[in-house]
């Protein structure tokens, strides 16, 4: 269900103002080479499935990284992008066909290397759970 499961979140992003501040540009997994900055990838870290008492459930651990061009955004501006990512994320409940998503959860924020030192990132960490409908 991960590919479900991000087609969520690329539902909830569009037409956001978070998308509106990045360009649009997310990508799930990795971004092209040469992308435009700022922009955000996002990956399924994890998930694991459960049946319990005739449902089925899944657990997500989704990873969104938002990068930028320090020299042209800053830490205020990456900070700002951290903010609309999680006004849009925190607690929502993403669309995902054939399934029901019981809420994403923020489980932290930390700082993502980077090889170029024009580029500043951070990772923001998420958590969900699915169940079958």
């Amino acid at each position: 269900m991960i590919a479900q499961v991000a087609e969520g979140i690329m539902a909830e992003f569009t037409g956001s103002a978070l998308s509106t501040s990045v360009g649009g540009r997310i990508w799930r997994d990795s971004a092209p080479q040469n992308t435009t900055m700022p922009y955000i990838v996002f990956t399924s870290i994890s998930n694991t499935q459960y049946d319990t008492y005739n449902e089925d459930l899944e657990y997500h651990h989704i990873m969104f990284y938002i990068y930028v061009n320090l020299e042209t955004t800053g830490y205020t501006g990456l900070d700002a992008l951290e903010s609309a990512l999680r006004a849009l994320f925190d607690n929502t409940v993403l669309t995902i066909s054939g399934w029901t998503d019981l809420m994403m959860r923020w489980m932290g924020s930390r700082p993502a290397n980077s090889e170029d030192d024009k580029v500043i990132g951070i990772m923001v960490e998420y958590e969900t759970y699915i169940q079958n409908t």
